[in-house]
């Protein structure tokens, strides 16, 4: 069981996690706009936030200060990018210092992500009502969710189903969101399989074991 130390910091930084982009959006809809960026480092270099095959972080959406990456493909951030094998739109966001509590809870916070409450903090700050959650696993050391969730705010033109995981790296949680286009949905094993892309090159980049599936 989840101890309620450790129950209280995941909703803490859950709620963080389900918030929608603020501000003016996404910049790379505007169109290319700089260099391709594969990587970057995040909180004073406390962690690098690598992408995927033919992804590219939009550095202008990115907060890296606050822990917060935007990576979309490189055809629409970087000048002379080509488009990656499956398109779609990834975030992640990177928790503070000792908030890891994912490793050896991974089944119960599964489990926790699929109650009421859990479905009140994937909602962020909109009604639980909204949240639909759907399969949910455990791979590796990750925790993922597939969900069904209106896009609001900056996630116009997105499909309205996401893929979520949670995962510890080094000593804080990190949340990688994934949405699909509306004019190019992602089938969900589309979805998971650059999710599981998108994680391994964070682990990747962070000189961490990479995980295996646990069936």
């Amino acid at each position: 069981m989840i101890t309620r130390r450790r129950l209280a910091l995941a909703c803490a930084v859950l709620a963080l996690a389900g918030c929608e982009p603020g501000g003016g959006g996404f910049s790379f809809l505007s169109g290319p706009s700089g260099a391709m960026t594969t990587q970057i480092e995040m909180l004073d270099g406390a962690v690098v936030v690598a992408t995927p095959a033919g992804y590219c972080i939009d550095r202008n959406a990115t907060r890296a200060e606050a822990g917060f990456a935007v990576e979309a493909s490189c055809a629409l951030v970087a000048r002379g990018g080509t488009a990656p094998r499956y398109d779609g739109l990834i975030t992640v966001q990177i928790g503070d210092a000792a908030s890891a509590i994912v490793t050896g809870e991974e089944r119960a916070l599964r489990a926790f992500l699929k109650s009421d409450q859990g479905k009140q903090l994937l909602a962020g700050d909109g009604p639980a009502r909204g949240i639909s959650v759907g399969k949910t696993g455990v791979w590796g050391h990750v925790v993922e969710v597939y969900l069904n969730s209106a896009p609001r705010g900056g996630f116009d033109g997105f499909q309205p189903v996401e893929w979520r995981a949670f995962f510890d790296l080094k000593d804080r949680l990190v949340t990688i969101r994934l949405r699909g286009y509306d004019r190019a949905p992602l089938s969900y094993e589309q979805g998971q399989a650059l999710l599981r892309a998108a994680i391994d090159a964070m682990i990747q980049a962070n000189s961490v074991v990479a995980t295996a599936e646990t069936g």
